[in-house]
């Protein structure tokens, strides 16, 4: 290979690189003004919009409680202390690299089916129904910018017993 193929191979996927680049800015941009008008909308401070782990403490905390954030950030902490282990001592430890990976799969299924849950609590705390919550799991960041630039209103947490929110039932 010569060093102009090399060269013009290099320079192609700079211009790809960028271009990445500068499409994954624009989402985040997108998903932190989306974040911040939701949150001035439920009444807490926009700014906690752009701190990464506080954030979806305060989703938590308006839409589902905080208790399942904290199992959610343990399960976690765990499974990349489990992966740690794994990558790094994986083949010392001979079959209980298979008991890691299997609690490492059901950590992940379990942070999977809180944040399936915490979806749906942020669609029912907007006012809005099953349809949107089933949209909220699949096109999170899309149904987030259509809750923070539409005309829904937080109505308050679904989960607390003194909220007058009726959960619809289809």
């Amino acid at each position: 290979m010569s060093y102009d193929t090399v060269y013009n191979v290099l320079y192609s996927n700079i211009y790809l690189l960028i271009i990445t680049c500068v499409f994954s800015a624009a989402v985040c941009v997108l998903a932190i003004v989306a974040m911040w008008l939701l949150f001035e909308k439920a009444g807490e401070g926009g700014w906690k919009a752009i701190i990464p782990i506080y954030n979806l403490y305060t989703l938590f905390k308006l839409a589902w409680n905080e208790k399942t954030f904290w199992e959610v950030f343990i399960c976690a902490v765990c499974m990349s202390i489990i992966y740690a282990v794994l990558v790094n001592f994986g083949y010392n430890i001979g079959d209980f690299v298979i008991f890691l990976w299997v609690c490492n799969c059901l950590l992940g299924i379990w942070i999977l089916i809180d944040i399936i849950v915490l979806c749906t609590q942020i669609a029912f705390a907007y006012g809005r129904g099953w349809g949107f919550a089933i949209g909220m799991v699949f096109l999170t960041l899309i149904f987030i910018c259509i809750l923070a630039f539409g005309k829904s209103k937080y109505v308050g947490n679904p989960s607390e017993e003194n909220t007058k929110i009726k959960i619809p039932s289809k």
